[in-house]
């Protein structure tokens, strides 16, 4: 995907994110508030406390086919087993006391705060 598609793209994803983060946000806990024993040794109590998680028995993918982006059919049949969008990662019920994914999903949101919203999204976008 050129940076000229992405930025065409971005204020869709960037909609579809809100709404699905609006969504959910009474399901949203602190991931503080889960109690892993090992999450502390990596993490600042900051982190911790400022990033959330919600449960869910399918993890929510943009539909990207449906913004017009039909390059990535294999991203949107993905059955994951987590995603992170912004502060806030979704983990899919059967994982969620997986403290090893906790720990990936939050390297996410560590690398949201370092590139910024549109900057992670694009380095994920380009991954693919």
């Amino acid at each position: 995907m050129t940076e000229q598609e992405f930025r065409a793209v971005y204020p869709l994803i960037a909609g579809w994110i809100q709404k699905t983060l609006a969504e959910h946000a009474s399901a949203a806990r602190p991931v503080a508030s889960l109690g892993f024993s090992r999450l502390p040794n990596y993490y600042d109590e900051k982190t911790l406390a400022s990033a959330t998680v919600v449960v869910v028995p399918k993890v929510p993918v943009p539909p990207l086919s449906a913004m017009g982006m039909a390059r990535f059919p294999d991203f949107e049949r993905m059955d994951t087993a987590g995603i992170t969008y912004l502060d806030t990662y979704f983990i899919h019920a059967t994982q969620a006391r997986d403290e090893s994914l906790h720990f990936h999903e939050l390297v996410h949101v560590v690398q949201g705060h370092i590139l910024g919203p549109e900057g992670f999204l694009a380095a994920y976008a380009d991954g693919l």
